[in-house]
């Protein structure tokens, strides 16, 4: 064989097989990217970075009326199915910031007004801004064509079927994430204490995650979308380890509207959520039982607005 004709076939080869891969991937279609996605449900399996963001493109415009942003406080154990009357998705992340939290919102916002948003606020998400890893980007749509990555996700998803305790999405279809597992040998009360004991919490803001913040609740506002706004629930003790939250809190509210339904799970009205260790399943993310209170209390004011 010449060297000439061995370089076309190589390229033959490579062509056919990237060929295939595009094919499968389509076919597969693991992010609702190529086909209608009505009445589809499509879970999460690998990166959740990466899921919901392609998930943003069709998937999440063309079956859900709201979604729910947040950081991991809004996303474990939060399942949005159980919040009766509303098809709300999911879109919080674990460890996600403002900046990638508005860039999911705004690639659903570009298909669909949606009717509402509710958003969870603590601290964590203002304390940095921008993208905090590589994903979250437009090259990753083109890459669900086949790539390396789509092959790692059907590796994923055959270990997932194979060891389904320890996948937290196995019920994602609504983005929830289901962190049972990984939080089973914690004990809450012991780690609310290991919190305490490191002394007074301070909240650290960046500036530019405020101005983010405030750009999203303006561009919600210009497109009529109902803004549902909560604080997220800390025990009281970890409250009170905390001096600064009331001047964080002050800083939020000076970018709502009056439109804004906003309302503090660490008011009094609330006092049994916070009150029980309980509550939570590491001393600071939502157990099932404090998780399953704050989605019914979302619930409860969706309807009394909507109703």
């Amino acid at each position: 064989m010449t060297s000439k004709a061995f370089v076309v076939r190589v390229i033959l080869v490579t062509l056919f097989t990237l060929s295939v891969n595009i094919l499968v991937s389509i076919f597969i279609d693991d992010y609702g990217l190529y086909r209608s996605t009505i009445d589809r449900e499509i879970k999460i399996h690998g990166s959740e970075r990466t899921s919901k963001y392609l998930l943003s493109h069709k998937y999440i415009p063309d079956n859900f009326e709201g979604i729910l942003i947040g950081p991991s406080y809004g996303d474990l154990m939060m399942n949005t199915r159980l919040i009766n009357g509303f098809k709300i998705y999911n879109l919080s992340l674990n460890g996600g910031n403002i900046s990638e939290l508005r860039i999911l919102l705004n690639k659903v916002l570009e298909r669909k007004k949606m009717r509402f948003v509710v958003i969870c606020v603590d601290p964590y998400v203002f304390k940095d801004n921008g993208r905090k890893t590589n994903s979250i980007t437009p090259k990753e749509y083109w890459s669900a064509l086949g790539s390396v990555n789509s092959f790692s996700l059907q590796v994923k998803k055959i270990v997932n079927w194979y060891n389904p305790e320890a996948n937290p999405y196995f019920d994602s279809g609504w983005g929830y994430y289901d962190s049972t597992f990984a939080k089973r040998k914690l004990n809450s009360r012991l780690e609310i204490n290991k919190r305490l004991a490191k002394g007074v919490e301070d909240i650290v803001v960046h500036p530019s995650s405020l101005r983010e913040f405030g750009a999203v609740l303006e561009k919600l506002h210009l497109l009529d979308i109902d803004v549902f706004m909560y604080f997220y629930p800390k025990h009281e003790e970890i409250l009170k380890n905390t001096p600064s939250y009331d001047e964080f809190k002050s800083k939020i509210m000076a970018l709502t509207s009056k439109q804004d339904i906003v309302w503090d799970f660490n008011s009094n009205q609330y006092s049994r959520l916070v009150k029980q260790a309980e509550s939570f399943s590491d001393g600071s993310h939502l157990s099932k039982v404090g998780a399953l209170i704050v989605l019914k209390e979302i619930e409860r004011v969706l309807s009394s607005f909507y109703n």
